[in-house]
């Protein structure tokens, strides 16, 4: 309504209203667009089209129609030749209620490659414009294939390829090292069962680079380059800062890490390579299993966790670009475990660790317990001494959302709903639950999905906690992926892809960074119109006012 009305006001804007012309200068140079620049009237803001001034700027400037959003890039796309920038890569969220859409079904006698813990871990990958699925032909005596879907799941292309993990899409940044959050380039990774690990492109399959095991003689052995069984399948392949995590099953067991551009191995470390003081804190028997770990970013670069090592044994901590271990603390007991790069921890709800390696009590029993991701010290912890660990979800706008058990003012033990924030830990908001809670699926700024047991997917706004219309449920699952405004659910031979209902406003996204505004962008004669001093400090500039000549005055920061 505003948008039509403002429209309205614009229509009278010509040669008799001269006095009320804006101009606009860009480093001493007067630029002009083909739809004048405005005053908002509610906000007193300097309207201007989000391309003119952007590209006046040296940014580009896409438009995500499904995403209702602008998306503002500079330094071009230096990477365009093998696969453009995915945009939706960088627009996190999800807008409810859901519309079921479109469905892939694999013919009869294919079926979904499960991972180790059923079809929650199984193996696929998404972003905003490609879904990856691991596939096995019971026909072909259990051939496995990798198919690539593209979002509205048609086949771009099918690659026989035996997948012993998930793939993965790896997101590598602008420069090598680099921590913007402006262009990258995606690639897939597959992790196969002869001891290779191979890049690839997202658009048509073909090999980028190749790595394999047997040409390290430190890790390789006399089986090496054979086919391994798949009932290895608790293996997983992470990434985070242009950077390839995997785990080798075979001995000697090691973690690798890859560069995810040309496939140099960085850095592998195994039981052996831990140093020997570390091993000493906890006695004789201890071991890692490195095929439970995260991989996460926070703004000093990629950083690798190993979180579920089994009773009384270590958790250890590792810089992702160098293989060197941060800080490590002991387990007992399993756990449920994320990173918040925002933020700068490693969030894990444990039964106990151990504070001083044996010679400290444990904290108490079931506990969320927020580290800091570089050096191990406790930021806060959250006691739930009713409630086991459950999966639990942290969204991108410093939120941490999980369900814990407690007894109520009437004695009765329950279930709830909690939301901390991530910096403090300190509970937003808490709200029963009418079942037992089993695990939070997914949260972003808007939302929280999440299931409770034997039901289907839930969702609770992420601001106070009421419960909200999901729409087309994809029922009692847990095998979801959301990216792009989509829930894509795996079951059985289906891949079928859930809508997301179009965002209300439009967003602004500055190098993958979303700005707020308090005048709302709107569209007049086909032109996205934003307040000029909001998008021209997102890209470095400056902005001044000369009221005398009407003039906004824009100026670059001298190189």
């Amino acid at each position: 309504m505003y948008a039509v009305l403002l429209a309205g006001l614009l229509a009278g804007v010509g040669p008799a209203h001269a006095a009320g012309h804006i101009g606009i200068l860009v480093d001493g140079n007067p630029i002009q667009s083909d739809v004048p620049p405005f005053i908002d009237p509610r906000t007193n803001r300097t309207m201007v089209p989000v391309r003119f001034v952007s590209e006046a700027l040296g940014a580009t400037v896409d438009w995500d129609g499904v995403a209702r959003a602008v998306i503002v890039t500079r330094g071009g796309h230096p990477w365009c030749e093998l696969d453009c920038p995915d945009k939706d890569l960088h627009l996190p969220g999800l807008w409810l209620p859901l519309h079921q859409g479109p469905e892939f079904t694999l013919p009869q006698g294919y079926e979904i490659l499960e991972g180790y813990h059923g079809p929650e871990e199984g193996r696929w990958a998404v972003s905003g414009d490609t879904v990856l699925v691991g596939v096995r032909d019971g026909a072909a005596g259990g051939e496995r294939w990798l198919v690539a879907l593209d979002r509205d799941l048609k086949e771009k292309w099918r690659r026989k390829l035996s997948l012993l993990a998930p793939p993965a899409i790896v997101a590598i940044p602008e420069e090598p090292g680099s921590q913007a959050r402006g262009p990258v380039r995606l690639v897939g990774v597959a992790y196969l069962d002869d001891d290779r690990v191979i890049g690839f492109r997202l658009d048509n399959g073909a090999t980028l680079w190749e790595w394999n095991r047997c040409d390290y003689p430190e890790l390789a052995d006399d089986k090496c380059g054979r086919p391994q069984p798949d009932d290895l399948s608790s293996l997983q392949v992470r990434t985070a800062g242009g950077l390839v995590f995997f785990y080798l099953d075979s001995e000697p067991r090691s973690l690798v890490a890859l560069d995810a551009r040309t496939g140099e191995m960085l850095w592998k470390m195994d039981g052996q390579d831990v140093p020997f003081e570390i091993q000493a804190l906890y006695g004789s028997g201890w071991s890692i299993h490195w095929n439970f770990f995260l991989a996460g970013e926070d703004a000093q670069g990629p950083v690798v966790a190993v979180v579920r090592s089994g009773n009384e044994s270590p958790l250890l901590v590792i810089e992702g670009r160098t293989g060197k271990i941060l800080w490590h603390r002991r387990w007992t007991g399993w756990g449920a475990h994320q990173m918040d790069g925002r933020q700068g921890l490693l969030l894990s709800w444990v039964k106990a660790y151990d504070l001083d390696y044996g010679r400290d009590p444990y904290v108490p029993k079931n506990a969320l317990v927020a580290f800091d991701l570089r050096t191990g010290q406790e930021r806060w912890r959250y006691e739930t001494p009713a409630s086991d660990p459950k999966p639990f979800a942290v969204s991108s706008a410093g939120r941490v959302f999980l369900g814990e058990r407690y007894r109520n003012q009437a004695g009765n033990m329950v279930w709830r709903l909690v939301a901390l924030e991530a910096g403090s830990g300190q509970a937003v908001w808490q709200r029963d639950l009418p079942d037992e809670f089993s695990r939070a699926l997914y949260a972003d700024g808007r939302q929280v999905l999440y299931r409770l047991s034997g039901g289907d997917v839930r969702a609770a706004a992420a601001g106070d906690g009421r419960a909200l219309e999901v729409g087309a449920n994809p029922g009692l699952t847990s095998n979801l992926a959301v990216a792009a405004n989509r829930v894509y659910r795996f079951k059985g031979r289906t891949v079928t892809a859930f809508l997301g209902s179009p965002p209300p406003v439009i967003r602004i996204f500055v190098d993958g960074l979303e700005i707020a505004t308090d005048a709302p962008p709107v569209i007049v004669q086909n032109r996205t119109f934003v307040p000029v001093r909001f998008v021209s400090e997102a890209l470095g500039a400056t902005v001044d006012w000369d009221e005398g000549t009407r003039t906004v005055i824009i100026t670059r920061p001298k190189r």
